[in-house]
């Protein structure tokens, strides 16, 4: 039988538990930009191009959130993040152990996750018992360790996006792109659908200040 410890926490009575206690960093900015997908162009001939990563604007920034989103506001998406990755560590529980189980926080500041509804004595667990709930501690430790990033998106998704997308919706603006300059810059060729694409997160991201590269010229129709 496996010697690793199965951790548990007196509250409500002794009960297996996963230590969820999250701090957020000390330095947001190494977290940016955020990864947000893969994209691929659909080429001339009728095939997709190479995907590529596309990440969160270059206007983006911690700087950009400190100075646009007020610390309430950044306690509220906090605390938002945090109750989601909760559910998910509740949902994952039931998948694992059945939805006899419970699962609730204690101590303080709900730094502890507590599963109710598995045998008392750990001890004696069988071993596939054992196994199951070290992948399960895995599992919710990763989610804790995914708060940061999820916080950082929340805020993308529901603050600057939209902020961004209102920006570019009452500017209209004309984009004219050089396409040998941009394949100079990405080392690519500029198809249409990578011009569009670049164009349309260039607006959003010179809305923030952020550098306007040199093949993309801008005519703003406000007056």
């Amino acid at each position: 039988m496996s010697e690793r410890e199965i951790t548990t926490h007196y509250d409500r009575g002794r009960r297996p538990a996963v230590n969820i206690k999250i701090y957020p960093p000390n330095n947001w900015s190494e977290l940016l930009p955020l990864e947000l997908g893969q994209v691929a162009d659909l080429l001339p001939d009728g095939t997709t191009g190479e995907p590529r990563t596309f990440t969160t604007e270059p206007g983006f920034t911690w700087a950009w959130v400190e100075a646009n989103v007020s610390e309430s506001a950044q306690d509220s998406w906090w605390q938002a993040t945090c109750e989601d990755h909760f559910q998910q560590a509740r949902d994952l529980a039931e998948d694992i152990f059945g939805p006899k189980v419970s699962v609730w926080q204690e101590g303080r500041s709900g730094g502890w996750l507590v599963v109710d509804g598995l045998p008392e004595d750990t001890d004696e667990w069988p071993e596939e018992l054992r196994t199951n709930w070290f992948r399960f501690e895995e599992d919710v430790k990763a989610l804790v360790a995914d708060v940061p990033r999820g916080f950082l998106w929340n805020l993308h998704a529901n603050v600057y996006e939209p902020r961004l997308e209102s920006y570019s919706t009452t500017v209209p603006v004309n984009l004219t792109i050089d396409p040998e300059a941009y394949a100079l810059a990405y080392g690519e060729e500029a198809t249409h659908a990578a011009m569009e694409e670049y164009a349309r997160r260039l607006v959003h991201e010179i809305a923030a200040n952020a550098t306007k590269p040199e093949w993309l010229t801008i005519e703003s129709e406000e007056q």
